[in-house]
C-alpha cells in the first residue's frame, strides 16, 4: 500500500524534527516559538492537503451527477430528430439510443439520405449530446 503524500510528509518531518532534537547544542536548543511556528506550518500543510482531497472528492460526485442528468435528458431525445454537424456537414438524424461514456453522453441516430443513384440509405451515427445543435420534436 502506497503512503499518502501527506502522510508521507508527516512521517519525513518527524523523522527531521528527531534528528534536529538529537542533534541539537545542548546550550543553544531550538527556539520554542521556531518549533511552534514549523508544527504550525505543518499543520496547516496537512489542513490543506485535506480540503484538496475533499474538493476533488465533490468534483468526482458532481460530474457523475451531471452524467446521470445528461443521459436523462437524452433519454427525453429518443424518438425526436436532432440536428449536429459531422466534417462540416449538417446532418439530421432521429434519436434511437443513448448511452453513458466516459467521454459523457452519446446519440446514436438514424440518419436516411439518397447515395449517388438516388437509393434511399439509412445509417446509424453517433453524435455527443454536447454536439447536438437543435431538436426537432416528433419523428420523420
Amino acid at each position: 500500500m502506497e503512503i499518502s503524500s501527506a502522510s508521507k510528509q508527516r512521517i519525513d518531518y518527524m523523522k527531521l524534527l528527531v534528528t534536529q532534537m538529537q542533534n541539537q547544542n545542548p546550550l543553544e536548543p531550538v527556539d520554542n516559538k521556531d518549533m511552534a511556528a514549523q508544527l504550525a506550518q505543518f499543520s496547516q500543510l496537512e489542513e490543506t492537503e485535506k480540503m484538496t482531497s475533499s474538493l476533488s472528492a465533490i468534483n468526482t460526485n458532481f460530474s457523475q451527477l451531471l452524467r446521470s442528468s445528461q443521459l436523462e435528458y437524452a433519454s427525453g431525445l429518443l424518438g425526436n430528430r436532432i440536428s449536429f454537424e459531422k466534417e462540416g456537414t449538417t446532418i439530421v438524424g432521429e434519436v434511437v439510443e443513448a448511452n453513458k461514456t466516459d467521454d459523457g453522453v452519446v446519440l446514436t441516430t438514424s440518419v436516411q439520405y439518397n447515395d449517388e443513384n438516388g437509393n434511399p440509405v439509412q445509417s446509424y451515427v453517433e453524435v455527443n449530446l454536447d454536439d447536438v445543435k437543435s431538436v426537432i420534436k416528433g419523428q420523420m
